[in-house]
């Protein structure tokens, strides 16, 4: 029994020592990406949030008032970003869709771009909180075979194991700082990002709604297969239900009248969901 306890943990002290040069190699590796992620923010800085200078009442005032042939041009023309813009306009391009598949389609438009900023803050989220447990096991790893060192006068291996164990803990929570300091700055841009383009497809999804009524669109017939399918037959009762409600309680949606959001809702993506439904 003896000899079996000494035997698991020669085995045990072998394998927390092999860990400790992969632990070595994934910390500078870590310290590859953040330098990498400290230029990525310092392009975007330079090359979208600069530009990004959208005074949004003035932009959202002008896209209403504009007339379906300038619509293109006034969005161009606009300080949005370059997915903002491709956002708008494919929604734009698809307004002769039924009015169920355009609330799909924007929400689906909003959802892709909420889908890309989250996969990029995630990347420095991850190295922030990687940073810290990979310093300590840089740390603890070194510093058996250190205070073994010391117990038999070996300062020299017990001095090499410590630089080893502070250069990682040092590297690795740097390594976290930068991270958490690039994420929040990222997390502040792109929530004001998605603050912008859902006021955007709000706006748009009501001048869509005008032109429909004024011609400019005509809507697409439902297929034959929609027309069969459960969604469509539930979209038609809710239709009737709708229409079958007392005259006070129909919306009247015209310029002078848009569509107001009912109470309770905190952003035009529950708003989507509830018009789509």
């Amino acid at each position: 029994m003896l000899f079996m306890g000494v035997y698991l943990q020669d085995v045990l002290h072998l394998v927390s020592q092999s860990m400790l040069y992969p632990t070595i190699a994934v910390v500078l590796l870590l310290i590859t990406f953040i330098i990498f992620s400290i230029g990525s923010i310092i392009v975007e800085a330079f090359t979208e949030r600069r530009h990004f200078r959208l005074i949004m009442p003035d932009f959202l005032n002008e896209l209403d008032k504009a007339s379906p042939e300038d619509i293109s041009t006034v969005i161009e023309t606009s300080a949005l970003l370059k997915n903002q813009k491709r956002a708008l306009l494919t929604l734009f391009k698809n307004g002769s869709l039924p009015e169920e598949s355009r609330f799909a389609l924007a929400k689906r438009l909003i959802s892709k771009e909420e889908e890309r900023y989250h996969r990029i803050i995630s990347r420095t989220d991850y190295a922030a909180k990687a940073g810290p447990m990979l310093g300590l096991m840089g740390t603890l790893i070194p510093l058996g075979p250190g205070i073994v060192a010391l117990g038999q006068g070996d300062t020299a291996t017990l001095s090499s194991s410590l630089l080893v164990a502070f250069d990682t803990t040092t590297a690795g929570l740097a390594c976290s700082l930068v991270s958490l300091v690039i994420s929040m700055i990222r997390k502040r841009w792109y929530n004001d990002y998605m603050v912008a383009l859902k006021a955007c497809m709000s706006t748009a999804l009501e001048k869509i709604e005008i032109m429909s009524e004024e011609g400019d669109f005509v809507e697409e017939k439902p297929s034959a297969e929609y027309k069969a399918s459960a969604t469509y037959k539930r979209t038609v009762s809710a239709n009737s239900e709708a229409s079958s409600a007392p005259p006070e309680n129909k919306k009247n949606v015209s310029r002078d009248n848009p569509p107001v959001p009912p109470e309770g809702f905190r952003n035009i993506t529950e708003v989507l969901d509830v018009a789509a439904s």
